[in-house]
């Protein structure tokens, strides 16, 4: 593998524009090689002054490099120190019995009164907490000195390519009298900083047990890998999923149903549907945002150590897949078989609350737990503080509308007919359950409306939180005017004399515009260039431009879909829950589109932040509010004046 490569491969995605520049360098070698004089042409004079004036052009950019790095390495260093001195006086205040490495009997003796006074569960639960803040401690330091290895391996390689191609030792003799000076190579206190990591954490945190200690700070693989076992799972149930699909197809269209048999199989199989072809969706996402350098970990704040890949989302869908079909087919089959037809729906569906809801460290137990704690966080949205992971969330039940119905009828169909499939109204659980169905399609608008406000009161800012939550409050009059228009249906001898299908369609291009201008203009950051090559896109884009250009238009045509819907079940005549089908497997198509520009966005921000940990605090020092007060406080006016005034009174009282 080439070094180019290599680098690509290992570094650190936040920390990109602050590794040394190596095929910029290696390009400049390459050109001055190639646009050289000819010797038969010029004297020896000229080509001597064009490679010397190469040179100095040559270290002069690698001393930018080494400046950059240097600096770079330096406050990161710096950072990693304050942390790593907040963690241990967390640990001296919480482990009362314990003497830090390097820490003096009189900094214990000033936490002993308030060490007695602390409860076990306290105790317990900061001892967690500081086991987490450890482990991202532990990651930054390895990420660090992975970023001195590659800088410096990387100087080397250019360095030794130089003197290579140019026929002389100058880059060696400039490596020995820079580099191996330099400060980022020759500081030692990031090995005393990961050396203390590791003893804090086994003394103190793991009772000694370094095995145990090692296995909490374990860093994974910063080139991704997959699993041998995993990647022929993935392609044998996958395989096996579209071998069944199709017998499926082939059946329904071999087998007689009737047609009430038909419109129950199709919704009762439906919502599982969404969620296999929902996963294996993300699937892609993972695999891509891999690709393109996204770091989705640390975005939804995942412990790395305990992450679910691609491949292990790919091998659910293709596990769930392959048990959808079979219950599919034991549906149509039901009668031949001698089984209730009506069985096979609710036995997937139990099979799918069983491996969600299992208790056994089995079936990734851990990526399970983060699920059910996200969605107990975002059904109780307005009492607790609102991360990314928790709106992103949010934001995918509202493209799952469908499914979510669906398994509202199912609930609806298992528990109000005992005698399944027989002499049941199909409307009576589907477009008559007019309360439950308004219910159902506004919650997801109500947990994001709940956390835009949350957020809201947390920082105090109107926009975009307030903004944002009008955006979701559209969804309210939309859906009313929708259940009302169900309502009078019968009322009226043709579709549009109904004046709710009016105020529907009012309501819903509202809603749909306010929608779409905010996917772009805010969750998508574009339209802020109108020049240049990539017109209409952010200044930074990871993806091809094509693909945003793409987006745009594609979330165009989805958001007014429900148009297209309409016309064709009005005028055409076309059954709603076939339309229904198609329109919640486009809306979640378009969801995965919108998850690849959403987290781009997010990942630029950790960019710009050079942010590539989880930041877990034992003890924050500010909030977002207080955060944003002291920024605004700096950007007044009258504030920098106060501060001035300040000083100034300080000045007297020393001239005084």
């Amino acid at each position: 593998m080439k070094f180019s490569e290599k680098l690509g491969a290992h570094l650190t995605p936040e920390w990109r524009q602050q590794y040394i520049s190596y095929v910029d360098l290696k390009n400049m070698i390459l050109n001055v090689i190639e646009n050289a004089p000819i010797p038969q042409m010029v004297s020896g004079r000229m080509i001597e002054v064009y490679f010397r004036n190469f040179e100095d052009e040559f270290f002069f950019e690698c001393e930018k490099e080494l400046r950059k790095i240097n600096t770079f390495y330096a406050e990161k260093l710096a950072e990693a120190t304050r942390r790593s001195e907040a963690l241990a006086t967390s640990l001296d205040v919480i482990g009362a019995e314990f003497r830090l490495k390097k820490r003096t009997q009189s900094r214990y003796s000033l936490h002993a009164n308030a060490l007695s006074k602390t409860s076990k569960k306290w105790k317990k639960t900061k001892m967690e907490e500081l086991r987490n803040a450890y482990s991202e401690l532990y990651l930054s330091l390895v990420l660090l000195q992975n970023y001195k290895v590659l800088n410096h391996t990387g100087f080397r390689k250019i360095l030794k390519k130089h003197d290579k191609l140019l026929n002389n030792d100058q880059g060696a003799k400039w490596f020995a009298k820079n580099v191996d000076t330099a400060y980022f190579y020759k500081n030692n206190d990031l090995d005393r900083l990961i050396e203390e990591a590791e003893y804090n954490v086994t003394e103190y945190l793991e009772n000694g047990d370094r095995a145990q200690a090692m296995k909490r700070l374990r860093v994974p693989p910063l080139e991704e890998t997959q699993d041998i076992g995993t990647v022929f799972r993935v392609g044998f149930f996958i395989g096996v999923f579209t071998v069944l699909l199709a017998a499926v197809f082939l059946t329904d269209s071999v087998q007689s149903l009737s047609s009430l048999d038909k419109q129950y199989g199709l919704i009762l199989f439906r919502g599982p549907f969404y969620v296999i072809m929902y996963l294996f969706l993300l699937g892609v996402n993972v695999l891509a945002w891999r690709q393109y350098g996204v770091n989705h970990i640390l975005i939804f704040e995942i412990n790395p150590r305990k992450r679910l890949t691609s491949s292990h989302l790919l091998e659910l869908h293709g596990i769930f897949g392959v048990l959808w079909c079979l219950c599919v087919l034991g549906f149509i089959y039901g009668p031949v078989l001698y089984l209730p037809r009506y069985w096979f729906p609710l036995l997937f569906l139990v099979m799918m609350l069983g491996f969600l809801l299992v208790p056994l460290p089995i079936f990734h137990l851990s990526g399970r737990l983060w699920l059910m704690r996200l969605m107990g966080r975002v059904c109780a949205a307005p009492f607790y503080a609102v991360g990314f992971a928790d709106f992103w969330f949010g934001d995918q039940l509202n493209s799952l509308v469908s499914c979510l119905l669906d398994l509202k009828y199912m609930v609806c169909f298992y528990s109000l007919h005992s005698q399944w499939g027989e002499n049941f109204e199909p409307g009576k659980c589907l477009d008559q359950d007019y309360i439950g169905n308004a219910i159902i399609r506004c919650l997801p608008a109500w947990f994001r409306f709940a956390q835009s406000v949350r957020r809201y009161r947390d920082t105090g800012l109107v926009h975009p939180f307030l903004v944002n939550a009008g955006k979701y409050f559209t969804t309210f009059p939309m859906v009313l005017f929708a259940t009302l228009m169900a309502v009078y249906k019968a009322d009226y001898p043709h579709f549009f004399a109904n004046p709710f299908v009016w105020c529907y369609i009012i309501a819903a291009t509202v809603q749909t515009l306010y929608c779409y201008s905010w996917d772009i203009l805010r969750d998508f950051s574009l339209f802020e260039n109108f020049s240049g090559k990539n017109i209409f896109l952010r200044d930074q884009i990871i993806y091809p431009a094509k693909f945003y250009y793409f987006v745009i238009v594609e979330n165009l045509f989805l958001r007014f879909f429900w148009v297209i819907s309409m016309f064709m079940t009005v005028n055409r005549g076309i059954e709603a829950y076939l339309m229904d089908t198609i329109a919640g497997c486009l809306e979640i198509f378009r969801r995965y589109l919108w998850n690849y520009i959403r987290l781009e966005n997010e990942h630029l921000f950790n960019v710009g932040q050079f942010r590539a940990v989880r930041d877990i605090f034992i003890a924050p020092i500010e909030d977002d509010k207080s955060s944003i007060n002291l920024e605004r406080m700096m950007d007044e006016e009258d504030g920098v004046q106060n501060r001035k005034r300040k000083i100034q009174f300080q000045d007297d009282d020393k001239e005084d």
